[in-house]
């Protein structure tokens, strides 16, 4: 029956046992932790020979006629049993000794679980700790300081093989120890105690002031008590753990090396695993970290793609490779009328095709994908404006094919800029062909008929096609100088002192027999000063004002000229009655080839070339040319001159 009970349960009977045996001896059974107390307090006079150790055996005091039995009870102090009966206490001691064995071995077996539960508690924490962001280390500090606790300890390492640097141990962490020796300390593998312990795997207990084999070099008594034992994983020894010093200055035992060993063959995996985990979160925020850049380099990217969109000049749409709209620029919005937050986030088709924008972007698409040649478009919503598309693939999953940028590059201008130099060849060819064909049919007269031509007759011939020669070399002139002001290069201006009441009045006399519905009007101030100009390019100026005028009047009515000083220029002003110029077309109109008006303007005449060759010739005189007009109320164009002699 007792070989079934457990240790616990041996004790308890035992001590039940010795217990009932002194009671029934007629015995007090008391513990207690000091004889000499107990002995003042009882009244008992020690004799020689008291016990006074804690593992005394039985022994007999006396009081007079009172006897008591002593016996040590181990760490709980002594038990006594008394007063004695001399009939009945024949079996004490025998009992009191058993007493005291199952004290001793209840305090053994209390010591044993609290340092159990001690452990349990020391792995918890480690546990809990390694799971941490700073798991290593959080691990190694809950293993020293219990460690350090349970063995009353005073210093206490962990060293692991360095991965970086073979063959070679650094302390990992510390307590007790000076930062600088932590920093510092590197020990070779078989080198000294913590060496070899790591190289070969058997654990080193130091007694203290015990010269040691591995610890040779220090002076004689300067040896602390010391535990060394490897931290293994799988049989693979990763460091060591030191245990150094006691604060009671006495000896480590036998069995703080198994609890040592105990304790490090439970650690080693747990540091591992931590230091696995360190190093997979330290991959895992590397791993971030560089998401989190390539992501803001996308973001980067995706801004400056979408500012290049939006400062584009001409309409572009951004499709995915399922025709979803995934951008839309502000140009799109005002210039072909695609509402962004209408069509953003939409099918192609479902969001816009319904629009003539929305269509000619889809058949757009639909000829790049299919390679065909993707033709001008017209749209008159919401502004009259020709666009060439242009489509680029967007590089991407292949998948979803890239997605495609749609571009409608705004050709209006180069439209209307083409049909005009079509009409400037026409008219140019008629201009030219005029005084030539004028020109030819003098000379051919002349020659067929020189001898029956009279004087007069000839003078007349020859005069005129002297006059077309000079009509010529103007139309010639003037191609020259547009081509200079193309180029940005100066004009070729002969200076020279001009009146300009005496210029405008020639240009009058030439300009007043051009219409027989328009009368000219002069408001000339009085004095006006001379200027230097080239006489020709200014007179060339005034008449194509003046032309303009009685062109752009067809109803006929008065065409002013003012003259006046303003400041240090002169201000000559022409007006008319006529159509008159609308705000739009009052932006372009000193364009080359522009021609403006109107549907009633189709009908006159003209390069488009006049006022720009005016603008040019009056900027290089140093003056500006500018226009006012109301549509239907006639226009008024004004150009400035710089007022002064020549240099002489």
């Amino acid at each position: 029956m007792a070989d079934s009970l457990t240790t616990d349960e041996r004790v308890g009977h035992l001590a039940c046992w010795a217990r009932a045996f002194i009671e029934l001896a007629g015995c007090d059974l008391v513990c207690v932790p000091s004889i000499e107390v107990w002995a003042d307090q009882a009244g008992v006079r020690l004799h020689e020979g008291a016990p006074c150790q804690p593992d005394s055996p039985p022994t007999m005091l006396s009081s007079g006629e009172r006897r008591y039995w002593v016996a040590g009870a181990g760490a709980e102090g002594f038990l006594i049993a008394g007063p004695v009966d001399d009939q009945r206490g024949d079996g004490v001691p025998q009992a009191l000794v058993a007493a005291a064995r199952a004290v001793e071995m209840q305090r053994h077996c209390a010591d044993r679980l609290s340092l159990l539960a001690a452990q349990s508690r020391l792995f918890q924490r480690m546990g809990e700790a390694a799971s941490s962001a700073d798991g290593a280390r959080a691990a190694m500090e809950e293993l020293l300081s219990g460690v350090l606790d349970l063995l009353r300890a005073r210093f206490g390492s962990v060293m692991l093989i360095d991965d970086e640097i073979p063959e070679t141990m650094t302390i990992f962490h510390a307590k007790g120890l000076p930062d600088d020796i932590v920093t510092s300390t590197r020990v070779r593998l078989g080198r000294g105690v913590a060496g070899t312990v790591a190289q070969t795997g058997e654990a080193v207990l130091l007694r203290r002031g015990e010269a040691h084999p591995l610890s040779a070099g220090r002076p004689e008594g300067a040896y602390e008590a010391a535990i060394c034992v490897p931290l293994r994983v799988q049989q693979r020894v990763i460091g060591v753990l030191n245990v150094r010093g006691r604060h009671d200055v006495g000896d480590f035992a036998p069995a703080d090396l198994e609890l040592v060993q105990a304790l490090a063959g439970l650690a080693g995996p747990i540091i591992e695993a931590a230091r696995l985990l360190e190093a997979r979160e330290a991959d895992i925020q590397s791993a971030l970290a560089d998401l989190q850049r390539t992501n803001q380099l996308l973001s980067q990217a995706r801004e400056q793609f979408e500012r290049v969109l939006e400062s584009a000049p001409s309409p572009a749409i951004v499709v995915d490779g399922n025709r979803v709209v995934m951008w839309v620029n502000l140009r799109a919005e005002k210039l072909i009328g695609l509402a962004r937050h209408k069509v953003q986030f939409r099918p192609l088709e479902e969001g816009i095709a319904h629009s003539s924008a929305g269509a000619a972007m889809v058949a757009a698409l639909d000829a790049f994908e299919t390679g065909q040649p993707l033709p001008r478009v017209t749209l008159d919503a919401p502004v009259h404006r020709v666009f060439q598309p242009h489509v680029a693939p967007l590089h991407g999953d292949p998948e979803q094919g890239g997605g495609h940028v749609i571009l409608f590059a705004d050709v209006t201008e180069i439209e209307e800029l083409s049909q005009l130099k079509t009409d400037l060849v026409s008219v140019t060819s008629h201009e030219f062909r005029t005084p030539l064909t004028v020109m030819k049919g003098a000379a051919s007269t002349l020659m067929a008929h020189w001898a029956v031509v009279d004087e007069a007759t000839r003078s007349e011939f020859l005069g005129e096609i002297v006059k077309q020669c000079d009509r010529l070399d103007r139309m010639t002139r003037h191609i020259l100088d547009i081509s200079r002001i193309e180029a940005g290069r100066a004009l070729d201006l002969q200076r020279s002192d001009v009146r300009p009441d005496e210029l405008i009045g020639a240009v009058v006399a030439l300009q007043t027999t051009a219409s027989d519905s328009h009368r000219i009007e002069l408001r000339l101030a009085d004095n006006l000063p001379i200027v230097c100009v080239d006489r020709d390019k200014v007179e060339q100026v005034l008449i194509n004002l003046v032309s303009n005028a009685i062109k752009y009047s067809p109803d006929g009515g008065v065409v002013t000229i003012q003259a006046e000083v303003r400041g240090d220029m002169l201000a000559v002003s022409v007006s008319d009655q006529g159509i008159g110029i609308s705000e739009e077309d009052q932006t372009r109109l000193f364009q080359r080839y522009q021609r403006v008006g109107g549907s009633r303007s189709q009908s006159i005449r003209g390069t488009g070339l006049g006022l720009y060759l005016s603008k040019g010739f009056v900027e290089s005189h140093g003056g500006t040319l500018t226009v006012e007009s109301t549509p239907g109320a006639g226009s008024t164009f004004t150009f400035t001159l710089p007022v002064g002699s020549c240099p002489s």
